[in-house]
């Protein structure tokens, strides 16, 4: 995965990783979403299974929502081994990040303004989830 800043510093055994926020995830029913958080998740579905379609996978499997706090957006989890998370902003602008990462640190980076580009979910830009 190509990401426009690299934060060793937030892999577990690497460093210290900023204190997590209160905020407990929890996923809900999309027909709880607002319109709004709606079309931010068909964002995330989208980029997802173009990710599936790019590694030869029929779809993007289980795919859980998360509003986020403070009307922030979106988060959106894929259920299976080796998934991995889609925040996404209510200017549609969206931040990738591995399973690895929990969903509370994931979010202060988000906060942060951490963005992946979208550009790096195109077929030829060589995205890997691995990397």
């Amino acid at each position: 995965m190509t990401m426009a800043t690299s934060y060793p510093e937030f892999i577990p055994g690497a460093g210290a990783a900023p204190e997590p926020a209160k905020w407990r995830p929890e996923v809900v029913d999309r027909e709880a979403l607002t319109s709004e958080q709606r079309d931010l998740a068909a964002t995330a579905d989208a980029l997802f299974e173009q990710l599936a379609r790019d590694a030869g996978q029929s779809d993007a499997g289980r795919l859980n929502v998360v509003p986020l706090p403070d009307d922030l957006g979106v988060a959106v989890v894929r259920a299976v081994r080796g998934g991995g998370v889609i925040f996404v902003a209510r200017d549609s602008s969206v931040l990738y990040m591995t399973s690895v990462i929990d969903l509370p640190i994931g979010l202060e980076l988000f906060r942060d303004g951490q963005r992946t580009p979208l550009s790096s979910f195109e077929p030829q830009s060589g995205f890997r989830r691995d990397a």
